[in-house]
């Protein structure tokens, strides 16, 4: 923008000369014009005004001072120069209303009229009047309309456009040279001599047409308004598109303008020169503040003709500096690059720019990028949908970029070995054999020491493609604040390109470039140094906003009629891995970055240990692996607390079941080729220490993982986080940590920091193997196959049935392993131990088919201290009853290991020579049973009674300490009415002793807790 000033002029925000710069005073400074010189003063403004004059820097006082010729004013955030105006030196306009003839006619009228009227010589002053208004209009119309002259410099020509515009329907076109021929100027274009000539049409046509019939973009002068664009470029490689006119002045072999046969000869860059001679528009140095990128770049012809060579171009215009434009290019300067700047230098526009060249520059069967963005992805954003673009990683999916990072070994040897198989050393011999054969990968990385700090072990992969990138055809541009400390010397040492905008202090520009000047660059975003070969300053091409940037990327979109460029490593592991796709013996599908593949899972020997938080798929997995060892040909067997699991399968068993359980384990240990999956193993584990005591079931667990894997079998333990660091679990060399893991648990668990990411994802079946570290999708099965058959099934107690009386036995009901029933012969002395109403019911169970033995019926203190009279006598001898071993534990003496479960109703355990066998008491139907219940129900309500008193309120008595007395006064106190509980009466055992006698020592609810 250019401004004249004639006598006082105000500057600021609301002065003379409005500029809306946030750091501009209302009014800044006053400018004053008079006789050849200009003098400034401050207003007053808060900022401070200070001008540059060659060497000299100073801040100007509160008072008058005039600017030497050249002089350059600081005023907010632009920078002003102050330059010579050249006097009018007439009127110059080619073509249309006010030319030559309309200017020069009136006076010729009035100089001819008084020898055409003759007369005196009075006649002449008569004529002075009309000979003075004719020059008055002479000089109102130049000084009007002005037209721009040849050999003026741009802020001339501009002032020239801002002093007046005329208005017609139609453009008003210059005649001479003879540059537009035609009135439609829709989709046409011209190409002149030299950008001088195009910069004098510029502001021929800003000056002589209305906004409405034409605008001008161009580097010198812009106008607004609604008509036809004219749009000035050096180099229009795609002509004009539809609804615009093109003026190029560069050399192309594209487009020929229309009336030309062959290509014009003309220089092939645009000189800064004029550029620079805009006084705001550019800084003290010469160097533009904005340079834009050249939209023709992106046209459908221009990329087209860019894409049609098969090996990549990495030569990219990355700005303007004082020499013109700065071109650098990976393959010759690189391969690697090196990107630094503050906060708001720049960088991620630098990165746009330099991605949009290259992706102009060569196609995307030639170029593949991965970006990466660790600024949450607002960088790249827009980017995302290049046709080139493999992939864009950020830190919001850190699995994703550690995954990705952790495929570039695999991928550089997969280039070695195409390389080798071609016999060539490097990808440009291999270019030169077969074109376009090995694409180039390119890796640009914004906020490389956030990538750094979050995955340091991945930096060895980065530190191989540093070193083999430029023979492989893999390069990486990385962009950071401060290289000290992340960018690491193996690495630096193969960025030959650097590139640092304004830096903070002197240290990282000297880091960087060798040289402290980036400290010391001006405050504009994308000001930098290059130093490729040399310290050079330029300012970076800005691709423009958002909107401007998709644009472009949807140019590139549809230039591009190929498919899009998949990444160079394999897909994500998908969310759901069907089993039945999966090989018969596999339980899940490994994901190895490593080697670039996906490797299904087979079921190795040896225990195993699934671990993970609720809802992550652990009953999933179980299920997975019982079906790969059924695969294998194992007898397998899977424990669950799931009710709703399929038991016809016949190898299910409930988590709660610790008898078949431990039935199972046994099994396993016999001989190899048998595997329990214990899912919900913490319900297991705190059913089996509810009957046999705490840490019982650690302890049975420590021991069969060690006789089992001795074995040859397998035990695979599923279930919370918190068995990972269980004592046993050191012995589980084999572990799986599944997704949705909480940090703390996954440290513990030996997880390392960088692999911790793979957990945040919490997809069901989703795990990682902490022997190896890779990442795996457990096989989803809605059920395990059936067994019936082929497996040995543990099958649970059934429910009370009745029995078939037997003639010389006594039939308790069912039980053992495999289930059958369970009698004694008539003869068997036999001892009923529980409590109440249980013991009651077995106790009349037995006397209802009594014939020979006798019959005892106690609690487990009457047990443990029954050493004399007829206990005594039969208790080394007699098979013993236990009811409800899980109520009242096992008997003083008896082993009831292995037997023990969570029972109900009906549920005993029968001890006879030191053989344990669980049972489930049958309902038998006999003649007096109404009888026996009577009696039963009478003598229960006294012992009910006694249960609830306080343990030292009872009496001590052993079995025989109770008389016939004693008893008939305890039956007088139960008769009494009210004394039942709400539970209701309970059965009387009844009691069949030797010879018919009852001798007392049956039943005596005052012993229950004796002992």
């Amino acid at each position: 923008m250019s401004w004249p000033l004639a006598g006082t002029t105000s500057v600021g925000r609301e002065g003379d000369i409005a500029i809306d710069d946030p750091f501009l005073s209302r009014r800044q400074a006053t400018l004053r014009w008079r006789g050849g010189r200009v003098r400034v003063r401050p207003d007053g403004g808060t900022n401070p005004t200070v001008m540059t004059a060659g060497p000299l820097r100073a801040r100007i006082p509160s008072r008058w001072m005039t600017l030497p010729p050249g002089a350059r004013l600081r005023l907010g955030s632009g920078t002003f120069a102050v330059l010579a105006r050249r006097r009018p030196r007439g009127l110059e306009r080619e073509g249309g209303p006010g030319g030559a003839v309309g200017r020069f006619l009136p006076l010729s009228l009035v100089l001819a009229l008084p020898l055409v009227l003759g007369g005196s010589p009075w006649r002449w002053l008569v004529m002075l009047v009309p000979a003075v208004a004719a020059v008055a209009l002479l000089r109102g119309t130049a000084r009007t309309v002005r037209g721009p002259r040849r050999g003026e410099r741009p802020h001339e020509i501009s002032l020239a456009c801002r002093e007046g515009h005329t208005s017609y329907s139609e453009p008003a076109l210059p005649r001479r040279p003879r540059l537009l021929r035609r009135r439609e100027l829709a989709g046409t274009g011209w190409c002149v001599r030299s950008e001088e000539e195009a910069c004098w049409l510029a502001g021929y046509l800003a000056a002589y047409n209305d906004p409405e019939v034409l605008v001008v973009s161009s580097p010198w002068l812009t106008t607004t308004g609604r008509g036809l664009t004219v749009r000035f470029v050096p180099d229009a490689r795609s002509g004009p598109a539809y609804g615009e006119a093109v003026v190029t002045w560069a050399e192309t072999e594209a487009w020929v303008p229309p009336g030309w046969a062959v290509p014009l000869r003309v220089p092939a860059r645009a000189s800064p020169v004029w550029a620079r001679s805009l006084g705001r528009e550019t800084s003290a140095r010469g160097i533009p503040e904005t340079v834009r990128t050249c939209p023709n770049s992106f046209g459908s012809r221009s990329l087209a003709r860019a894409w049609e060579a098969p090996v990549a171009n990495l030569a990219v215009e990355l700005g303007l500096g004082t020499d013109g434009p700065v071109v650098v290019d990976l393959a010759a300067h690189g391969p690697h690059a090196l990107v630094a700047g503050t906060t708001g230098a720049g960088k991620s526009e630098l990165l746009t720019t330099w991605v949009l060249g290259l992706a102009a520059q060569s196609s995307p069967a030639s170029l593949a990028l991965v970006l990466v963005d660790f600024k949450g992805g607002a960088a790249f954003g827009s980017l995302a949908n290049l046709p080139h673009c493999a992939a864009v990683l950020t830190d919001l999916d850190p699995a994703a970029t550690r995954r990705a990072l952790a495929s570039i070994r695999a991928l550089l040897r997969q280039r070695e070995r195409l390389l080798y198989e071609a016999g060539c050393r490097d990808v440009t011999e291999m270019d030169a054999v077969q074109p376009g054969a090995v694409p180039r990968l390119l890796l640009v990385v914004d906020e490389f020491r956030a990538l750094a700090d979050d995955h340091p072990d991945l930096l060895e992969q980065l530190l191989r493609l540093g070193a083999q990138g430029r023979s492989l055809g893999v390069h990486l541009i990385v962009a950071t604040q401060r290289p000290a400390g992340a960018v690491v010397p193996e690495l630096r040492a193969n960025m030959a390109l650097r590139v640092c905008l304004r830096v903070a202090e002197a240290g990282d520009s000297h880091d960087v470039l060798g040289v402290p000047d980036a400290a010391s660059l001006p405050r504009v975003p994308g000001r930098a140094l290059l130093g490729a070969e040399g310290t050079r300053e330029f300012q970076v091409a800005w691709s423009g906003d958002a909107a401007e940037v998709r644009s472009a990327v949807r140019a590139i979109q549809r230039a591009w009629t190929g498919g899009a460029t998949a990444a160079p490593w394999c897909p994500p592991l998908p969310r759901i891995v069907e089993l039945e796709t999966l090989p018969p013996d596999a339980l899940a599908l490994a994901d190895e970055p490593d080697e670039l593949s996906q490797q299904p899972l087979v079921l190795a020997p040896g225990n195993i240990l699934i671990a993970g938080p609720p809802r992550s798929g652990r009953s999933a997995a179980a299920r997975a692996v019982v079906t790969a060892a059924l695969a294998q040909g194992d007898e397998a067997w899977l424990v669950t607390a799931d009710r709703d699991a399929d038991a016809g399968a016949g190898c299910v068993i409930h988590a709660a079941q610790t008898r078949l359980i431990a039935l199972a384990l046994t099994h396993c240990a016999d001989r190899a080729r048998r595997t329990l999956v214990v899912d919900d193993a913490e319900m297991w584990l705190a059913a089996h220490d509810d009957l046999h005591g705490p840490g019982a079931g650690a302890g049975l667990l420590t021991q069969s993982l060690r006789t089992i894997a001795a074995a040859g079998s397998r035990i695979v333990i599923v279930g919370s986080g918190d068995l990972l660091t269980a004592r046993w679990a050191s012995a589980i060399s084999r572990r799986y940590l599944l997704g949705g893991t909480d940090t703390a648990t996954a440290l513990l668990a030996g997880v390392s920091r960088a692999a911790i990411a793979n957990l945040q994802q919490a997809i069901p079946g989703r795990g990682l193997c902490l022997t190896t570290s890779l990442e795996i999708q457990f096989g989803w099965t809605p059920h395990v196959p059936r067994t019936v058959g082929r497996t040995r099934s543990f099958t649970p107690l059934p429910p009370s049935a009745v029995q078939k009386r037997r003639p010389d036995e006594i039939v308790l009901g069912t039980g053992g392993d495999p289930l059958r029933q369970v009698a004694l012969p008539v003869a068997t002395d036999l001892v009923v131990v529980g409590l109440g109403r249980e013991r009651d019911a077995a106790t009349a169970l037995v006397a209802s088919q009594r014939r020979e033995g006798a019959v005892i019926a106690v609690t487990p203190g009457g047990w443990a201290t029954g050493w004399s009279g007829e206990l005594g006598r039969i208790r080394e001898t007699a098979a013993v009853l236990v009811v409800r071993p899980d109520l009242v534990g096992a008997p003083s003496g008896l082993s009831l290991e292995g037997s023990l479960e969570p029972g109900s109703a009906g549920y005993a355990v029968l001890v006879q020579g030191g053989v344990a066998v669980p049972l489930r008491l049958a309902s038998s139907v006999v003649e007096d049973v109404g009888a026996v219940v009577h009696d039963v129900r009478a003598r229960g309500r006294g012992e009910e009674q006694d249960e609830r008193r306080p343990r030292g309120d009872r009496p001590q008595h052993t079995p025989d300490s109770e008389g016939p007395d004693e008893a008939d006064e305890r039956q007088k106190r139960d008769d009494v009415p009210g004394r039942e509980n709400s539970s209701g009466p309970r059965p009387r055992p009844c009691q069949l002793p030797r010879g018919g006698k009852d001798d007392g020592t049956g039943d005596d609810p005052e012993n229950e807790d004796s002992g």
